[in-house]
Order: structure tokens, then C-alpha cells, then sequence
């Protein structure tokens, strides 16, 4: 196992203005194993001509793209056939099929309107394509402090700038392929969900407890909210080599003190049923890849590439640095430069 993961959905049922949906794919412990699993994110206005349809029809289109790719049954005999290639051929096919799905006069949705996450885990690799206002968040032990200390920062791929009108068959277009890191936590979101929860209570809730209990914990702060926002969310914890929080751990939510001794104490149980059979664990980014870059003998320090391939646009590499007590988050092209 090398992470454990849980999805997040919490609406308002008919009184909601937006459809949303978060899939977790659950193939079989072969095709896992082959390929890991597939997740999406998705949320678009619930009046939207066909926006339900088209939920449905993407969710189908890429879990049978991906886990029905001839690559895929290559990959057994060639261990060159890599998963992001495979997930970037389903993602082309989606794309194709996409535009003839949107020919139907009774689907008339407004592209700029979908805000879409989709994306694949296998093993310790990272594979993800944002359209519009999703959030993804990094979640990293700050190597600055001699104490265990966490944090956050957001590395969704904007393009707010870029008002050039979206083509159906180049929706998913932009692929960032990485690693998770040792000891973080990959946290996917709608644009709701972290303006109602700020980024210190999130890393405090996902550090403190395993992702179903997280997930739990974040419902139970987002219940107390409007009743008309919606909120969907993906937290993923790297769990290889990790030791489980201690029971007796307190964090602040919002403005009281909000004890999770009660809840961590059945974390366990709550785990088993909230999280879906044929769950994985990922584990290694920072970690491994200092193991597997860094030059010990010359202290060069570790590099770690998150590379966003771009089809008709500028490609973005995202790149993780670390050397002793120095780290930095560094963003090179056309997205600024942010310091971890």
C-alpha cells in the first residue's frame, strides 16, 4: 500500500444551483496493480442544458478509455509503457469523443462553465488535468523547523489570463505528472471548499487524522455553513514509513477549540466503512526522490520535476527542490515563482 484516500461530497441536495460529483474508480486488484486508480472532480451550474448527461457520460468515457487501453495490457510485458502515457492517450480519446457527445442540440453547455479534476494514482506517481476553478493543494513537512511542522500551498494550474474560446476536443489539455512526497498530502477541492475552511485548518484536520476521519471532520465544520453551497473534495495521505497520529491530539477549528479525541479514537471503525474496498496507500515525492536524485557525495541537492504538458500552449515544469534546512517550491514559465 502507498497511500490511503477518501472522497469528499456534501451538497444541498435540489437546493443546490450546482451538479456536482466526485468518482473514485475501484477496478480490481489486477488492473490496480496496473494501473492504479482513476478519480474526477466535477461541478457545473444544475440548470446547465444536458449537465447531468454530460457527468455522466465523462465519468464512463474516461474509466472505459483508461482501464480498456490497449497500452494497458502492453504495460504486463513492456515496463516502458508508462502510466502517464496511458493516461494522457485516454485523456486524448475523451477529448475526441467529447466534442461528438457535445453535437447533441439538446446538450448546450457553456465550457467555460465546467470545472472539471481529473486524474490517476499509481503507486507513488501523481497524474492530474485541471479545467477551470478546482483547487489542488500540496501538503509538505517544512523542512525549516527542527519540530514536525506542515505546510500548504496550492499548485492548481490558472489560466484565467488565457480568454481564448475552450475547444470541446482540447478540454484536457494541460498534464501535470509527478510524485507524491514523503510525508505530504494531496488535497483536491471545488472552489468552494477552501473559502469556507481556511488552509491552516485544513493541513491541522488532514495531519491530525487518516483521510476518511479528515473527511469526516471537514463535513462536520462545512455543515454549519450556508446550506446552498455545495462542497466536493479528494484527500490523499502518503503513508509509507508513516506512524499513525497519536490519540491524544487537539487542533483549532475556526474560532473554539475543537478536540478530535472523540473522533480519532474511532478512527479505525470509521475507516473500514467509509473507505472503499481495494483502497491504496502512496508514499514517496521529497523522500524518494532524495534517495534517488541527491548526490551524497558532493551535497548537490535533491530535484524532483512536476512537468505539466501543454497541448497548444506553453509548457509549465514545476519543480521541488531541497538541501538541508532549505526548501523551495519553484514554478518556471509562465506561472510565478512560489516560495515554500
Amino acid at each position: 500500500m502507498f497511500y490511503k484516500i477518501a472522497q469528499l461530497i456534501l451538497t444541498p441536495g435540489q437546493k443546490s444551483n450546482l451538479l456536482g460529483e466526485v468518482y473514485l474508480a475501484q477496478p480490481d486488484s489486477h488492473k490496480e496493480g496496473l494501473a492504479g486508480r482513476l478519480f474526477i472532480i466535477i461541478e457545473l451550474p444544475s440548470d446547465a442544458p444536458g449537465g447531468a448527461k454530460f457527468i455522466n457520460y465523462l465519468v464512463n468515457e474516461l474509466n472505459h478509455n483508461y482501464y480498456q487501453n490497449e497500452k494497458l495490457i502492453l504495460r504486463e510485458r513492456l515496463s516502458t509503457i508508462k502510466i502517464e502515457h496511458i493516461f494522457e492517450a485516454a485523456l486524448a480519446k475523451t477529448n475526441k469523443n467529447i466534442a461528438d457527445f457535445l453535437q447533441n442540440p439538446a446538450i448546450t453547455l457553456n465550457l467555460r462553465e465546467i470545472n472539471a479534476t481529473v486524474g490517476v494514482i499509481f503507486e507513488n506517481e501523481l497524474h492530474f488535468t485541471t479545467l477551470g476553478k478546482n483547487k489542488a493543494f500540496l501538503v509538505y513537512l517544512n523542512p525549516k523547523t527542527e519540530v514536525s511542522s506542515y505546510k500548504i500551498t496550492e499548485i492548481s494550474q490558472r489560466f484565467e489570463a488565457d480568454y481564448t474560446p475552450l475547444q470541446p476536443n482540447k478540454l484536457f489539455s494541460n498534464v501535470i505528472n509527478g510524485e507524491l512526497p514523503q510525508g505530504g498530502y494531496f488535497i483536491f477541492t471545488n472552489e468552494a471548499l477552501p473559502e469556507y475552511i481556511t488552509g491552516k485548518q485544513l493541513t491541522e484536520i488532514v495531519t491530525t487524522l487518516s483521510p476518511a476521519s479528515a473527511v469526516e471532520q471537514i463535513k462536520l465544520q462545512l455543515s454549519r455553513v450556508n446550506s446552498f453551497v455545495s462542497f466536493l473534495g479528494l484527500v490523499i495521505k502518503n503513508t509509507v514509513g508513516q506512524r499513525e497520529p497519536q490519540a491524544d491530539r487537539v487542533v483549532l477549528v475556526g474560532s473554539g477549540q475543537t478536540s478530535i479525541n472523540t473522533l480519532k479514537s474511532t478512527e479505525e471503525a470509521t475507516e473500514r466503512l467509509l473507505t472503499p474496498s481495494g483502497i491504496i496507500d502512496v508514499k514517496t515525492w521529497l523522500g524518494k526522490a532524495l534517495s534517488r536524485y541527491s548526490d551524497k557525495s558532493s551535497g548537490k541537492p535533491a530535484q524532483l520535476s512536476l512537468t505539466s504538458k501543454v497541448t497548444g500552449r506553453k509548457a509549465i515544469k514545476l519543480v521541488w527542490l531541497k538541501k538541508l534546512g532549505q526548501s523551495f517550491f519553484t514554478v518556471v514559465g509562465a506561472v510565478a515563482q512560489v516560495a515554500m
